[in-house]
C-alpha cells in the first residue's frame, strides 16, 4: 500500500522542520551546517568533525532529547492539520544506530571506578531507552496498536518506513509515525576514525572525485503515513536486501544494494527508467560511493538521474539519515527542483548540482546501506492504482535452542576471534537451523535477530579502553561489534543469506518481536522464508551491574516461511502476530529475549494452539499465536 506523508517533525544541525532538510531554492547553493565539534577536538580525535544540534548536549540523554523534539513537532503538525487523530490505531516504527551509546560511556567510567549503580540507571543502557524516554515527554500515555525498533544501523529509520507501509497495508493501523533518531557521541565517531572512514577535511564531499571520508551528524525525523490516495505523492515502494559480504564495507559491485532498489521499484509498480532523482546514501568513502555509482547506472536504466547527496550538507546521521533523506526528497519532488548538494565537481562520480534548478520531477528513489551488509530502499511518487494485496498465511518451524558456545561453522580463525559472544551465539543459531536441512540463505531469504541488551557488553569493553587508554585506542576489530545489526550481518555473510537481514529491540520483549517482524515480511513478499535468532548475551558488564534484569545467555532459532504443505519444518500456522505500546499495561514483566520462545521447544505444542507473549514494564508487548496445521 502506498503511504502519504501526511506530516512530519525533523530535527537537523540545519534547523528544525522545512529548515532541517536544507533543500535550497532555485539557483542558490546548498546550506551546509558547521563540522566543527569542540567535543570531539577536546577529546583528542585527529579528525574532529561533525555536524550538531544546537543545545543537543543539553538534558540527560542527548539523543532522547533530540527525538522527543521530532516528535512533538509531528504530533503538533497533526492537531493541527487532523484534529482527533490520537484515537486512531496509531503504529510507531523507529529506528537507530547508536541508541544509548552516548550513556556507555558513563556506565563505563563507573563500572571502572567501582561505583554503585542504581537500576533505573543500568536498565537505561538499552537501545530503546532514547526511544521511551522521548515518547514520556512528548506524546504521554499515547497508545500504538504496532510498535517495533528497528536497529538495522545506517539503514535503521529507511526499513522503519517500510515497515510502517506493511502495517497500513495490513490494515493493522490508520496512521503510523516512522523515522529515525541518532545523537552524536566521542564513542562511535572514534569507532569510525579508527576505521580510516572518517574525512581530513569537512565538509564531507560525496561523489567528488578527492572525497576522503564521512563526517557524523546528529539528527531525527519522523513521518506520519496514512494510505495514500491515487494519484497522491507517496511512498509507494519499499524493498530490503543484504550483501553477505562484509560486515562494514559495501560489496564493491553495489550488487545488494541495486537489488533493493529494484525491489522498491517492483513494490512501487514503477521502471527505473521513470527515477528521475536519486536521494543518495552517499557516506563519501571511496568504495561505498563508487559501489553505489554502479547500482545506480544498473537500477536507472533511463537517461542518468540527478543525484542529492545530502550527508554533504549535514553529515552521516545514522540512524536518522534515511528518513531524513527521504523527506528531503519529498521537498525537492513538491518543489519540482533538483537539491544542490555541498559536493558537486563536474567529475562527480554521480550527476550532483552545485546550484538547485528546477525541472519536472515524478519519481524518485531513495537508497539506504549500514553496517552489516543490510541495504533499503524506498521509492516516492505518485500512488498507483492497484487493488489491495492480500496477506499470504505464514508458518513456524520448530524452534531449537543453542548455547553461546555453540559450534560454528568453518570459518576464517581470524574472523571467529573477532566475534562478540552475541555474534558467536547468532552464528551458531543459524548453523543449528542449517545443520537440521533448513534452507537458510539465497535472495529470497532474510534474517532478523532479536535482542534485549544488544551489544552491551562489546560496547563496554570499547568504552573502557578508551576510557584507559583515549579516544586513539579505539579498537577498529571491535567497533563494528558494538553495532547491534553486526550479528546478523556476520551470519548473512556465513550462510549467504541476501533477503532482508535486521535487528529489532524495543524493549525487553526484542526477542518475540523479531518473530512478529518476521511474520510481517513473509506475509507480504518481502522475502520467501526468514530465519528468527531471538538472542541474549549479558556477561561480566551485565553483572557488574547487578543484572537488575535475570536473563540468561542463550539463543532460540525457528525458521518463518510461506509454505504450507507440512514439509520440512512448517508445522504451525500464524494467527496472531503483533507488537504494541501501552502504558497502561506496564505492569509485571513476562518473558524477556529469548526465554519468551522457549515455549516453542515443548514437542507437545505443534498439537495446540499456543499464545506466546512478552511485555516490558516500559509497555511494550509483543505477541504470536500458533495453532497447528
Amino acid at each position: 500500500m502506498s503511504a502519504a506523508i501526511a506530516a512530519f517533525g525533523a530535527v537537523s544541525p540545519l534547523g528544525r522542520g522545512e529548515s532541517a532538510l536544507g533543500v535550497a531554492a532555485v539557483g542558490e547553493p546548498a546550506t551546509v551546517a558547521s563540522f566543527a565539534s569542540p567535543e570531539l577536538a577536546a577529546a583528542g580525535l585527529a579528525r574532529p568533525f561533525a555536524a550538531e544540534i544546537d543545545g543537543s548536549s543539553t538534558g540527560v540523554d542527548r539523543a532522547a532529547a533530540i527525538l522527543a523534539s521530532a516528535l512533538a513537532d509531528v504530533a503538533s503538525e497533526l492537531d493541527a492539520r487532523r484534529p482527533g487523530w490520537r484515537a486512531l490505531r496509531i503504529g510507531l516504527a523507529v529506528g537507530t544506530s547508536s541508541g544509548a551509546m552516548r550513556r556507555v560511556e558513563g556506565i563505563a567510567g563507573s563500572l571502572r571506578a567501582g561505583a554503585s549503580i542504581a537500576d533505573e540507571t543500568a536498565v537505561a543502557v538499552l537501545y530503546a531507552s532514547p526511544l521511551h524516554e522521548a515518547l514520556r515527554e512528548a506524546l504521554p500515555g499515547l497508545p500504538f496498536a504496532a510498535f517495533s525498533l528497528v536497529l538495522g544501523a545506517c539503514a535503521s529509520s529507511t526499513v522503519a518506513v517500510g515497515l510502517g507501509m506493511r502495517w497500513l497495508e495490513a490494515g493493522t493501523c490508520d496512521l503510523v509515525l516512522a523515522g529515525g533518531f541518532d545523537g552524536q557521541s566521542v564513542l562511535v565517531s572514534a569507532g569510525f576514525e579508527a576505521l580510516h572512514a572518517t574525512t581530513g577535511a569537512a565538509p564531507p564531499r560525496p561523489f567528488h572525485p578527492d572525497r576522503d571520508g564521512l563526517a557524523l551528524g546528529e539528527g531525527a525525523a519522523i513521518l506520519a503515513l496514512v494510505p495514500a490516495a491515487v494519484g497522491e505523492r507517496a511512498v509507494i515502494g519499499f524493498g530490503a536486501t543484504c550483501d553477505a559480504f562484509h560486515v562494514t564495507a559495501p560489496d564493491r559491485r553495489g550488487e545488494g544494494l541495486a537489488r533493493a532498489a529494484e525491489e522498491a521499484l517492483r513494490d512501487g509498480a514503477v521502471s527505473g527508467r521513470d527515477v528521475d532523482l536519486v536521494s543518495a546514501h552517499g557516506t563519501a568513502t571511496s568504495f561505498n560511493d563508487a559501489a553505489e555509482a554502479l547500482a545506480v547506472a544498473r537500477v536507472c536504466t533511463g537517461d542518468a538521474p540527478d543525484v542529492h547527496a545530502y550527508k554533504s550538507q549535514i553529515g552521516h546521521t545514522l540512524g536518522a539519515a534515511g528518513a531524513l533523506e527521504l523527506l528531503a526528497a519529498h521537498s525537492a519532488l513538491d518543489h519540482q527542483l533538483v537539491p544542490a548538494s555541498g559536493s558537486a565537481a563536474a567529475s562527480s562520480v554521480l550527476r550532483v548540482a552545485e546550484r538547485s534548478f528546477g525541472r519536472p520531477l515524478r519519481t524518485s528513489l531513495k537508497l539506504s546501506a549500514a553496517f552489516g551488509g543490510a541495504n533499503a530502499a524506498l521509492v516516492l511518487g505518485e500512488a498507483p492504482a492497484r487493488a489491495a494485496r492480500p496477506s499470504r498465511p505464514v508458518y513456524v518451524g520448530q524452534a531449537r535452542f543453542v548455547p553461546l558456545d555453540a559450534p560454528l561453522p568453518e570459518l576464517n580463525e581470524i574472523k571467529l576471534g573477532r566475534f562478540d559472544a552475541l555474534t558467536r551465539g547468532t552464528v551458531a543459531a543459524v548453523q543449528a537451523l542449517a545443520a537440521a536441512g533448513s534452507s537458510v540463505g539465497g535472495d529470497d531469504a532474510g534474517l532478523i535477530v532479536g535482542h534485549t541488551l544488544a551489544s552491551f557488553e562489546t560496547n563496554v569493553s570499547y568504552a573502557e579502553r578508551i576510557l584507559e587508554r583515549g579516544v586513539r585506542a579505539a579498537e577498529p576489530r571491535r567497533f563494528p561489534y558494538t553495532s547491534p545489526n553486526a550479528c546478523a550481518g556476520e551470519a548473512a555473510i556465513a550462510f549467504g543469506i541476501r533477503g532482508p537481514v535486521f535487528a529489532v529491540g524495543g524493549g525487553w520483549n526484542g526477542g518475540l518481536e523479531a518473530l512478529v517482524i518476521a511474520c510481517t515480511l513473509v506475509a507480504y513478499g518481502d522475502a520467501e522464508t526468514v530465519t528468527v535468532v531471538a538472542v541474549d548475551a549479558p556477561g561480566e558488564a551485565w553483572s557488574r551491574l547487578g543484572a537488575p534484569v535475570s536473563l540468561s545467555p542463550g539463543a532460540v532459532v525457528v525458521q518463518v516461511t510461506a509454505r504450507g504443505d507440512g514439509g520440512g519444518d512448517a508445522s504451525r500456522r500464524v494467527s496472531l502476530a503483533d507488537t504494541c505500546f501501552d502504558v497502561g499495561q506496564n505492569g509485571k514483566m513476562t518473558r524477556p529475549g529469548h526465554h519468551a520462545l522457549l515455549p516453542l521447544l515443548d514437542p507437545t505444542a505443534a498439537s495446540a494452539s499456543l499464545l506466546l507473549e512478552s511485555r516490558c514494564r516500559s509497555g511494550a508487548i509483543a505477541r504470536v499465536r500458533l495453532d497447528p496445521v
